[in-house]
Order: C-alpha cells, then structure tokens, then sequence
C-alpha cells in the first residue's frame, strides 16, 4: 500500500516543488502540501492494496496447486474467504474513517497552504524581467530565475526610506531565505553594489560594494483565507448531509452535495466486495502462468474510479441514477467471480479473455513464420 501511495504522490511532488521554488516558499511547505495529500491517495490506494494482496496470495497458492489440495479435501470457498473479507471489513472501516472525515479536513488544508504560497505568506513571488513590488518602498527586477534552485540572476532593487533618501541596489545573484520569522524573509545579494542618495541635488552619492549582503524584508500583509466548507469536498459526510437539506442550498446545489455524500458512501463499501473478485480473478486455467488477471482487477477499479466522480458531478440529472447502478454492476461482477471460482467445475470468469488472448496470439506467431517457397 506504501508502495502505491508513494507512486500517487510523485505525481504531484515535483510540480509541487518547482512551484516551491518559483515563490520562495520553504521546503516545509511542500511537505505540508504532501501530506496533506495523503488521506485522498490512502483512500484510492487501500482498495487497489487490498485486491493485489488477496490476488497474488491466491496465485501463489494456485502456482503450488494448493487451490486444487483444498478443493480435494472439500474445504468451503466461503471458508477460503473468511480471512480476505475480514481484512476487507477491517480497510473498509478505515476507509470510512478516511473518506468520511480525514479526507475533507486535508482537502481544505491543502487549499489553505496553496493559498499562503501563492499569495507570498512565505516570500513575495517573483517574475523575471519585470518590476516587482514589495510593499509599498521596495521594486525589485531580476534578469533571470535559475530553475534548479529558484536563485535570482542579475538584481535591481530600489529602497526608499524616506522622501529624500533612496537606495539603489545591484547584485549579480541572490536568494529567499526563510528566517524563521512569520513577518520577515531574507534576501541574501551576492557581488553587489550599494548606491545611497540623501540629496536629489547630490552628485556624489554614497556606495557600498558587499560580497554579501542579507536585506531583511517585511512580507505583506495577507488576507485571511476563507472558512473550510465553501467547496462541498472540503465537508465532511454528516455535513454533506446537513448543508445538502438546509433551506439555504438551491435545487442543484443540493443534488451536488448529495452525489458527493453517496460517492463517498460507496466507496465505503467497495472494499467489502474487493475479496470476492479478487479470489475470482485469481485462479488462472491449467498449466498457464498469465498475469492479465492482475490487469483486468487494477482496470476494474481504476473504471470504478473514473465512473463513480463522473456520476457524483453530474447535475441534468440525479447522480443516483448512475452511482449506484455502477456500483451494483461492480458488485454483481465481484459475486459472480466469486460463484464461478468455487462453485463451477474449471470455471473461469475470464475464459472469453484468455480465448481472445489465445486466438491473438496464434493470428501474430503465424504471421511471423516464414514463407518456404519450392525450387
């Protein structure tokens, strides 16, 4: 399951760090970014975890045709079954846990942080070639942005202290420091020059050439980010619930909100099920060692997925209509895997598959053979 999870979080790790890097923000914030991304892969990975376990258990012991040992000795499928749907009872409760309530307090979380990196909690966000200002005295300009470290080429910065006095600064590079401090960053200049006038009429204005120089800057003032609920994944089940029949919530806002609620509810359940069809899909036919089994389970959920967000988004219509009649499709599959795997003789529930397969197969080697033509 960590290995599943840590694949999903790829997906997002690099973007998430070179946007870290683009506004200065620290690495910590990426890593609150990423965990707070956790619950939502946790929850598409417990399912998928879940069937791989069951189904690579079952073709190992089928491999060592302990499967047909059990059979002989007239062992229950049911009895076969009893340990997977007790693991599948207790991942569909902590499932629940996550997709009820976990899952919609990081969802808000994670738009909370997206919200103080972009809007500079952690650093003023900076473009290359064009004035930037910091507060109401400062304009910064840089040439260029490295894009392995974010470091800043080619500085220009203008400081006004008061009326009169203005500073003008140049560095060949520099970089956002975190200080520590909520109200403070640090601009480290490297190789730089300082220009300081007092006087608009003074012609000769005093500089100051540094190797490095650490400016500390006051960060703006940000708005307060807006309360968790506005985004009807960011609430939890009972609250979909409530929101969903309040006078308050117009007609399709309502249907939303109740899609949402039983989405979340059948995917609850979808690991009550995941035992059955991964014990039916996990015998493959005699003397053949195939892994498209492994493939058809993964594609089964992944279209699960895909069916169940597109049927809780849905508003020409109410979602129910495709929910739950995709879910008791999916249930009704798992079942009969199930039947055909312990209740027929030689059943297999892929047996058109594996025909497929197998005519496709022959249709390729005969066209590579070839031709012997007579001399």
């Amino acid at each position: 399951m960590l290995l599943i999870v840590g694949l999903l979080l790829i997906e997002n790790m690099f973007s998430l760090f070179q946007f870290s890097l683009q506004t200065g923000a620290p690495a910590t914030a990426v890593f609150a970014m990423l965990v707070y991304l956790l619950p939502e892969y946790l929850a598409i990975g417990i399912p998928i975890s879940l069937m791989l376990a069951i189904m690579l258990t079952f073709l190992k012991l089928s491999k060592d045709n302990e499967l047909a040992i059990l059979s002989a000795c007239q062992v229950s499928p049911f009895r076969l079954l009893r340990l997977p749907l007790g693991f599948g009872i207790l991942l569909a409760t902590l499932n629940a846990l996550i997709v009820c309530y976990v899952e919609p307090l990081a969802e808000f979380r994670f738009a909370e942080q997206s919200y103080k990196t972009r809007s500079g909690a952690f650093g003023k966000s900076v473009a290359a070639g064009a004035f930037t200002p910091i507060g109401s005295k400062l304009t910064l300009y840089v040439e260029s942005i490295s894009p392995k470290d974010g470091g800043l080429n080619g500085i220009f910065l203008e400081m006004k202290e008061d009326v009169a006095k203005v500073s003008y600064l140049t560095a060949s590079r520099g970089v956002f420091i975190h200080s520590g401090n909520k109200d403070f960053i640090v601009f480290r200049l490297y190789d730089g020059q300082i220009l300081t006038t007092e006087n608009p009429d003074e012609r000769k204005p005093a500089t100051l050439e540094f190797e490095r120089y650490d400016l500390a800057l006051a960060l703006p003032e940000i708005p307060r980010f807006r309360g968790r609920g506005e985004a009807e994944k960011e609430l939890t089940f009972l609250e979909l619930i409530e929101t969903s029949q309040s006078k308050s919530s117009d007609f399709l806002e309502s249907r939303s909100l109740l899609g949402e609620a039983q989405r979340r509810l059948i995917w609850t359940l979808v690991p009550l099920l995941i035992p059955c069809l991964a014990m039916g899909l996990a015998d493959p036919p005699v003397r053949r060692r195939s892994s498209i089994q492994v493939t058809v389970g993964i594609f089964v959920i992944l279209v699960l997925i895909k069916a169940l967000d597109f049927g809780s988004n849905v508003s020409s219509f109410p979602p129910a209509v495709i929910l739950w009649p995709t879910f008791f499709t999916f249930a009704l599959f798992s079942i009969r895997t199930f039947y055909i795997f312990g209740f027929t003789a030689n059943g297999q529930p892929l047996a058109a598959l594996y025909r497929f397969t197998d005519t496709l197969s022959k249709l390729i080697k005969s066209r590579k053979k070839p031709s012997i033509s007579n001399c």
